[in-house]
């Protein structure tokens, strides 16, 4: 798996939160990308899964990610933008490893 199919599940899945109701039945693919996205974020530290998330899912800013975490640990939660894209970078190379290593039963 490559950094650019990750961002492109990331992609598909914020695309489902704001696009599909609750109350549709989702097809296989939507299925796949729910699971895979959950299962991504699980293993995730929860500094990395916090930046993607914000970042990929919710569309911020580095900015707005660094105000968000400041207001959640206060200044142990303080971080510039290149310590931001930095675990972002990180986060996308452990779940490149980690589909590298278990991707076959979540496919």
């Amino acid at each position: 798996m490559s950094e650019n199919q990750v961002l492109d599940v990331f992609n598909q899945y914020r695309k489902m939160r704001t696009e599909a109701s609750s109350h549709l039945q989702e097809g296989t693919k939507e299925q796949k990308v729910r699971r895979l996205v959950k299962a991504w974020l699980q293993y995730l530290p929860r500094e990395e899964r916090f930046i993607l998330y914000r970042r990929l899912v919710c569309e911020l800013d580095y900015s707005e990610v660094a105000d968000a975490m400041r207001r959640l640990w206060g200044a142990d939660g303080a971080r510039d933008f290149s310590a931001l894209l930095v675990k972002q970078v990180r986060a996308i190379s452990r779940i490149i490893e980690f589909m590298d290593t278990y991707g076959a039963g979540l496919e």
